[in-house]
């Protein structure tokens, strides 16, 4: 349902509340290439695929600062939302911060496998003032993707170091 033309409306006006909500004071900033730095280095080198870091690197350098910082959630995973039929609630704030809102836009995208057009239509309802764009999005997508896949990595790397001990 996440692609339905409703939920994206439901779901851009959510993320467009959260992101005019001023953050508390003291809340660390997210970056998604510092963060990929971080899980890559928990890595054995030979886990981490072969030219991401530099392809990541190309990747935040076409997105350039953020016009804008927000409280983002940054984790919209299907299985962080609780629909109660009036209203979204979203669960699982560990990864929240202050960053870039089109890096949710960009979770949200990735983990609903939305395809061109559904994601077109979220940027639309999100309303883009001119930094929320198509061409934004794509490495954005790409960069998130790339920590979903090192993360995974990482997770995976420390259940087989638990069934080991």
């Amino acid at each position: 349902e996440a692609g339905t033309p409703q939920a994206i409306e439901r779901v851009a006006a959510w993320l467009r509340a959260l992101h005019a909500t001023p953050p508390p004071a003291g809340l660390r900033r997210v970056d998604y290439l510092e963060t990929l730095l971080f899980y890559c280095g928990r890595l054995e080198a030979a886990r981490v695929p072969r030219g991401l870091l530099e392809a990541a690197q190309d990747w935040r350098a076409a997105l350039g600062e953020p016009p804008r910082l927000a409280l983002c959630h940054h984790d919209l995973h299907h299985s962080n939302v609780v629909d109660g039929g009036a209203e979204i609630r979203w669960v699982d704030w560990e990864y929240a911060g202050l960053g870039d809102p089109l890096m949710d836009l960009a979770g949200y995208v990735s983990y609903q496998q939305l395809d061109e057009d559904q994601a077109a239509e979220l940027l639309a309802a999100y309303g883009q003032n001119g930094a929320i764009t198509p061409e934004r999005l794509r490495p954005a997508r790409q960069l998130f993707e790339a920590v979903a896949t090192v993360w995974a990595e990482v997770f995976s790397s420390c259940g087989a170091i638990k069934k080991q001990s």
